[in-house]
């Protein structure tokens, strides 16, 4: 049998890690208030208006930034940014599903009115820059076809 002072001991000593942990959800608590919350552009139950504003955004993103080679990351990809995907890119829906937080993501670390910082910054271009051209081709694949003669229904890429 355990003696009531070793009863004691045990009970003190469970008051003393309920506080601990007390104050650790309470740091815990107090970081998640001070996270954004950015959930990110979805796809899924979109009607077609909004998906179709969703997408021009994003093109727009992809012009502007991610393929621009004066003003954006075209040269990231050695200088071939425009080469990096084909105009049909749009009608390739796992392209739009990874160019989507890479383009939430930049929002996050660029624009001027959202909270980032420096080490969200480097991890933009160290994590999620990395590698974003082989996985574009590979989402893209042979299916394309020759440039502006892609295989995939839709509406034209340029519309």
């Amino acid at each position: 049998m355990i003696e009531t002072s070793s009863n004691a001991a045990l009970a003190e000593r469970l008051v003393k890690i309920s506080a601990r942990l007390a104050l650790q959800e309470k740091k815990i608590d107090t970081l998640a208030k001070r996270m954004p919350s950015n959930p990110g552009p979805v796809w899924t139950g979109l009607d077609a208006a909004a998906e179709a504003a969703q997408l021009a955004d994003l093109r727009q993103w992809v012009a502007d930034v991610l393929t621009d080679t004066e003003r954006g990351y075209g040269d990231w990809f050695g200088g071939r940014g425009h080469a990096l995907l084909p105009a049909c890119w749009p009608r390739h829906r796992a392209v739009v599903l990874i160019l989507t937080p890479v383009w939430a993501e930049w929002q996050r670390c660029f624009l001027p009115d959202q909270p980032h910082q420096l080490a969200d910054q480097l991890n933009f271009h160290g994590r999620v820059l990395w590698g974003l051209d082989q996985l574009l081709r590979k989402a893209i694949g042979s299916d394309c076809g020759e440039r502006g003669k892609c295989t995939r229904p839709g509406p034209s890429p340029t519309s």
